[in-house]
């Protein structure tokens, strides 16, 4: 195995509680060469009088709270690994994985990303059984640079279950902080595979806490227009990037599909639910609920990792709330909406 450095970023916010299991999950791996790096972002719960305690094993950065595109940015001003890794500080890396990724990277040096599987925790950190995804196949894997230009949708993990060449997120990065307080992982989920390949694997390589206090939006997961139209601007943002950095990663910007003709289900979701709940300030002109419903149903082709059932499920959301009154659909979406803001915690 090479001596490649590995840079371990834990990004903390008033996670005091949790902070000392995530850094000596990083410190305790298997392999040698590894930099820490613990982010404090603005906590006032004592993580920086933790993360001081560890001395010179670790580098502490401590900000004001500017959220995790601030982090993200931040992280590469002091990282010396040719591998980053993002972990949320409630979160622990399993024995094991950073040598995992290192070897995937060694054996591939296409690969740009890899991604794994995750265990859920309680609250103390003990397993509850679920691991996310159930099983092996259901991430994107291998070559995905045109599906991402031209559908945007493939299966990715969260922040905590990734390694990414630092080669990469130095051509991708900074992030613009203020757009992504909370969902930067998506920024770079969205961008990262026009550069290469993505590897997706079965090992388990993180512990994923949840704890109660990890829901990011602010209106306690609720679907509403509001969520909807930031989702919308987040994916309609990233598209501008993925366009920008094309030529860049050798590819033709032209087969880059704007928001506007995506087939990708999440988008169509929330143009959608947008477009339902709040049509005066709906931010893409001309969208009609049944053509939505339409798309949203072509597009179900692109999720063939996803079990038919679910697959099935939305196909039947998509009607309900893009072909019934509205009455029906906003009960439809009170109920369940895929991909909607309670998907979204941490």
């Amino acid at each position: 195995m090479s001596g490649r450095v590995v840079t371990i970023s834990i990004s903390c916010y008033n996670y005091a509680r949790f902070l000392g299991d995530a850094i000596d999950s990083a410190l305790n791996q298997d392999y040698e060469h590894i930099q820490v790096i613990v982010v404090d972002d603005g906590s006032t719960d004592g993580s920086v009088e933790v993360a001081s305690a560890y001395g010179d094993r670790i580098l502490l950065v401590a900000q004001e709270n500017a959220g995790q595109g601030s982090v993200f940015n931040v992280t590469m001003d002091h990282a010396l690994g040719e591998i980053i890794m993002f972990l949320d500080a409630d979160d622990v890396l399993e024995p094991g994985i950073v040598s995992r990724v290192v070897e995937i990277f060694d054996t591939e040096p296409d690969v740009v990303k890899v991604q794994f599987r995750l265990a859920v925790l309680n609250a103390q950190g003990e397993p509850t059984g679920v691991v996310k995804p159930p099983r092996e196949g259901l991430l994107g894997n291998g070559d995905l640079r045109l599906r991402v230009m031209r559908t945007r949708n493939y299966a990715w993990t969260p922040t905590s279950a990734n390694a990414f060449s630092a080669e990469t997120l130095k051509t991708i990065l900074p992030m613009p902080p203020e757009r992504y307080v909370t969902e930067a992982d998506a920024y770079l989920a969205e961008i990262t595979p026009i550069f290469g390949l993505v590897r997706s694997i079965a090992d388990i390589g993180v512990g994923y806490r949840i704890h109660g206090e990890n829901v990011t939006i602010s209106d306690g997961g609720a679907v509403t227009a509001e969520w909807a139209r930031t989702r919308i601007a987040s994916i309609d943002y990233c598209r501008s990037q993925v366009l920008r950095f094309a030529p860049i990663a050798g590819l033709d910007p032209r087969d880059c599909t704007p928001i506007e003709d995506l087939y990708d289900p999440a988008a169509i979701t929330a143009r959608l639910v947008s477009l339902r709940l709040d049509p005066e300030l709906h931010p893409i002109k001309g969208d009609k609920a049944p053509r939505l419903a339409w798309m949203g149903l072509r597009s179900l082709k692109n999720l063939e990792n996803v079990p038919s059932k679910s697959r099935a499920k939305r196909g039947a959301w998509f009607v309900a709330v893009g072909c019934t009154p509205l009455a029906v659909a906003e009960r439809v979406m009170r109920a369940w909406t895929p991909d909607g803001p309670t998907h979204l915690a941490k």
